[in-house]
């Protein structure tokens, strides 16, 4: 036993480390040891031992978006954060949910107390650290906005840190906290985040118009927010058979909540703003929460103004050759595409490189969130739409020696 396994085990509890095995590896790099810590305090100590030791830490929950973001260059320490769970509802409209606790764990717990967090996760199985961390838009974000208030975390030298959102004055403190949440460079530990809770609601109706034509996407979407104030809007896009097909067999489906009275006068107010027939549900559709890929795809996650969903989707049929399946938020401009494990890389590359073009002349951008090595080896995941000096700066101040594998840049951060 090597003497920074045995601090390790001082550190955790011998039966909470243990030699990783075939299925512990991150983004297809596989790890050497997978800690478990069961309080914050341990989790500073793993760190404060992975800074002095030159030590590669990279944190895990449920491991359901463990391939997304990009490979480090060697895993030493799994962190699995599956024993920080816990919630603590206070007397206030806010709840404390340490990282850890499966979302769906979280919300059932609340609906004891009649209320909800307005997260609604596309990973079955997610935890709390997992969402903050990677920034999943839920199809809720586009009323509710977002919940979270607070965030505890651990940087890469040992620091506990806690960041009020209603309480962060420099800009220091506020680009810290936005860089826990950034999906493609997450830098700390999180342990535990604060959110805003709201009421169960009595009634939810969901409200799906079929999608023909691309064209009509954005109209729609803008006639829908500026006519009932939905609750969610979310688009459904499957490939098409035939390269530059324009006619789609696609679904734009809204939800509408809150009491009866006021759902139904929001459906009056929908119907006589679209002025088309729909298809009403008291459950929502089967691909609703779902991503449109499967471990081994290539993942996009696509940003852009709302006005501009039709350009993006032919965009991409165009790229793709109409083998690519879109689904997200049209309400809020997050889209996510999937495109099947075998295309080949040097296609994607260009692809990308096309539709970054006409992203970035829109004011949007496209993250690489997973893809299978050969296509990984061949492609740029990141759409750099901020000065690469300013993200070095921001990171120096949480891993100062570029050691961690708590997230990495471009250009050897």
């Amino acid at each position: 036993m090597s003497d920074t396994e045995r601090r390790l085990r001082e550190i955790l509890g011998s039966e909470f480390l243990r030699p990783a095995g075939a299925a512990d590896e991150v983004a297809g790099v596989p790890a050497r040891w997978v800690a478990r810590p069961g309080t914050v305090d341990t989790v500073v100590e793993v760190l404060q031992l992975a800074a002095e030791r030159d030590l590669t830490v990279v944190p895990c929950g449920a491991g359901t978006k463990i391939d997304w973001g990009w490979s480090p260059p060697h895993v030493d320490v799994l962190l699995d954060t599956g024993r920080l769970a816990g919630v603590q509802l206070g007397d206030g409209d806010v709840v404390e949910v340490d990282a850890g606790t499966p979302v769906r764990g979280m919300q059932a717990n609340l609906a004891g107390h009649k209320r909800r967090v307005s997260i609604d996760v596309r990973s079955a199985g997610a935890t709390v650290g997992g969402v903050v961390a990677t920034d999943e838009a839920g199809p809720l974000r586009l009323s509710q906005r977002d919940p979270l208030t607070a965030v505890s975390y651990v940087d890469a030298s040992g620091v506990l840190t806690r960041v009020e959102t209603s309480a962060a004055r420099s800009a220091s403190e506020v680009d810290r906290l936005r860089m826990c949440c950034e999906p493609e460079r997450p830098q700390v530990v999180l342990v535990s985040a604060a959110f805003r809770v709201q009421p169960v609601p009595e009634k939810q109706v969901w409200v799906s118009y079929p999608v023909r034509e691309l064209p009509e996407l954005s109209p729609m979407v803008s006639m829908i927010i500026s006519g009932a104030a939905p609750d969610a809007i979310e688009v459904d896009l499957p490939p098409v058979d035939v390269p530059g097909k324009r006619e789609i067999a696609g679904t734009l489906t809204v939800l509408l909540e809150g009491d009866r009275s006021e759902v139904a006068e929001r459906q009056a107010m929908l119907a006589r703003s679209t002025g088309r027939a729909a298809h009403l549900t008291a459950t929502a559709p089967r691909w609703w929460l779902r991503y449109p890929f499967e471990p081994g795809n290539v993942a996009l996650r696509i940003e852009i103004p709302t006005e501009y969903l039709f350009n993006v989707a032919l965009s991409l049929y165009d790229v793709f050759h109409g083998a690519v399946a879109i689904r997200g938020s049209a309400g809020l401009g997050v889209l996510y595409a999937g495109l099947p494990a075998n295309t080949e890389p040097k296609r994607v590359t260009r692809a990308l490189e096309g539709l970054r073009h006409v992203l970035h002349s829109r004011r949007g951008r496209c993250l690489v969130v997973a893809a299978p090595p050969a296509v990984r080896r061949e492609i740029d995941p990141w759409d750099l739409m901020h000065p690469v000096p300013l993200l070095h700066r921001l990171v120096e101040g949480l891993d100062p020696d570029p050691r961690s594998g708590l997230g990495h840049l471009p250009g050897g951060g």
